[in-house]
Order: C-alpha cells, then sequence, then structure tokens
C-alpha cells in the first residue's frame, strides 16, 4: 500500500501539482513543526513524526475495540501527539503517520479519495481486477492469504479481526500475488 500511495503521489510530483521540496505547513499548518517537515522527508521516513501504532494508548484502543473506525486525522493527530523522535531531516524512523499524511495531502491535492486515485491511477490502467485500496471493514475480498499473531502459546487468525481503517494510506490494499507482481 505504501508504494501505491507514494506513486501516486510522485505521479502528482510529475504533473506538477506539488515538489518534493514542498512543506507539510503548505497542506496542514495546523501540525507541530510543519514548516520544517518536507514531502520528501515524510517519503523517506526522515520527518522524526512519531508512529501512532507505538503509542501506548492506539494500541490499547486498537485490540480493545477491533472494529473500529479510524480516521486518517484521528491517526495523524496521534502521531503529533507526541514529541518528535528527532529533527526533521536529522536521523531516519520507520512511521506510517508520514504515509497517512501523504494519502491526506493526495486527497486535498486532488479533491478525491486516495482510493479513487489509486483505482484510476494504477489499478484500472494495470487491470488489477483482484486489487482494492479499503476505507474500513473486517471483511476482505475473495481469495486472501491468512493473518495470525501469536497470543499465549498458540496463534490466533486475526485475518478479520480489525478494522482496516488503522493502516488506510499505510496499509489497505488487498491484492494477489500475480497482480502485485504485475503493479511491480
Amino acid at each position: 500500500t505504501k508504494t501505491m500511495t507514494g506513486t501516486v503521489l510522485l505521479q502528482l510530483v510529475d504533473e506538477g501539482r506539488l515538489s518534493l521540496e514542498d512543506k507539510l505547513s503548505a497542506f496542514f499548518p495546523e501540525f507541530p513543526r510543519s514548516d520544517e517537515v518536507t514531502i520528501a522527508m515524510l517519503c523517506n521516513m526522515t520527518s522524526g513524526i512519531f508512529n501512532y501504532t507505538d503509542d501506548e494508548g492506539w494500541g490499547n484502543e486498537f485490540t480493545e475495540n477491533p472494529t473500529r473506525v479510524w480516521t486518517p486525522r484521528e491517526l495523524v493527530e496521534i502521531g503529533f501527539s507526541h514529541d518528535y523522535d528527532f529533527d526533521p531531516g536529522t536521523d531516519w524512523h520507520y512511521t506510517n503517520t508520514n504515509t497517512i499524511l501523504l494519502g491526506m495531502i493526495i486527497e486535498k491535492l486532488t479533491g478525491h479519495s486516495l482510493e479513487n486515485e489509486v483505482e484510476n491511477r494504477i489499478l484500472n490502467p494495470l487491470n488489477l481486477n483482484n486489487t482494492v485500496l479499503l476505507k474500513s471493514g473486517t471483511d476482505l475480498p475473495g481469495q486472501h492469504s491468512k493473518g495470525y499473531v501469536w497470543d499465549e502459546g498458540d496463534y490466533s487468525d486475526v485475518t478479520n479481526y480489525f478494522d482496516i481503517s488503522w493502516a488506510w494510506a499505510a496499509g489497505s490494499v488487498c491484492s494477489t500475488p500475480i497482480e502485485l507482481q504485475k503493479y511491480v
């Protein structure tokens, strides 16, 4: 999913609709230090913005209320409720918050949903008929692999347990190996 979000973003760069050197503040000035973070830093994980999936409160809510529907804004606000991990551009740390922000920027620039942009810019042109970016829900379409977690000495199938909205631009694509190969 992250690569598809990045692909759409880079298409918008090629179209001249934004630059990788643009600041986050051009799109979301309300976020702390957004004038120090470039789009490139969001793409290459050097923004320093906290990863919302590392937030203990989010993790508790995620496991206690697995069908909760998360909005992208809620996820980003969790990331910004923490201090930056480091000054923007000075280090590297994997953070889903960056990719959610990129999805939000895509929507702001195009006036369309990220799902629509991925479908029209990637899935339809490549005839990826078994691939979809899901916005929410626990049901995955078609045949798909299973997801398991190790819990108290045994594996539990969590494939259809968590609402996919928790991942959105950072991990909610459902596809097949053949279609992913075709995309790549």
